[in-house]
């Protein structure tokens, strides 16, 4: 991932109210510790309805049954494998749906231009 790739995926996810990731592997905990409690709470509920909103999403587009990124039964507590899947799909959406369609207008603009 290029730099410009991540400062916009920090954006995008600023702007989306949640904590930026640089990738799944990243611990959003030791991250979140140095956010007063009221925001962390926040930002935990904001990342939670965006995930749901992008599993209807997912859903609405699935052709099969099985979906990878499924939820958990209510009151069920996540494992830290579903975590990590719920991390990898906010990263994967907000990078293909809003990431890259900027990059690809960048280029479009710099290609008329002729400074590519």
């Amino acid at each position: 991932m290029t730099m410009l790739e991540k400062t916009l995926m920090q954006a995008e996810m600023f702007k989306l109210g949640i904590i930026p990731l640089d990738g799944t592997s990243c611990d959003i905990n030791m991250i979140m510790k140095s956010y007063p409690i009221d925001e962390q709470r926040k930002m935990k509920r904001k990342f939670r309805k965006i995930w749901r909103k992008f599993v209807k999403q997912l859903r609405a587009k699935e052709t099969s049954k099985k979906l990878i990124y499924h939820c958990n039964r209510p009151g069920e507590v996540p494992s830290k494998a579903m975590k990590v899947q719920r991390k990898e799909l906010i990263f994967k959406t907000v990078y293909f749906n809003k990431v890259v369609p900027i990059i690809v207008t960048v280029n479009e603009s710099l290609n008329k231009k002729g400074m590519v």
